[in-house]
């Protein structure tokens, strides 16, 4: 996942990002549901990005972060339920076609 700040260098929002983040994961769960294949390269490089600006922050500042950081954790928990469903329906379709998953 890349945003124009990161490509343009420009440091990034924190708030904004966090609300990205968490838009980014309903639509992929979202998918999820509708059979649809998420790609989730760099994700995992802009979450870390955005906690490295939350983590650097002052106690003050911190705190205004909290309400979206729980709020992603929220749906990054939706998310992985999600997936677990889903993978736990592609094993069991697997198993009954022969194919079982190592």
């Amino acid at each position: 996942m890349t945003t124009e700040q990161q490509t343009q260098g420009s440091p990034l929002e924190p708030l904004a990002e966090l609300k990205k983040l968490q838009d980014y994961f309903s639509e992929a769960e979202a998918k999820l549901q509708d059979g649809v294949v998420v790609n989730m390269t760099g994700v995992d490089q802009h979450i870390a990005a955005v906690c490295q600006i939350v983590q650097q922050s002052d106690p003050a500042q911190q705190m205004t972060y909290l309400p979206e950081l729980t709020a992603l954790i929220d749906r990054l928990g939706r998310y992985e339920n999600e997936l677990r469903r889903v993978q736990a329906l592609v094993a069991a379709e697997g198993a009954k076609d022969g194919h079982a998953e190592s």
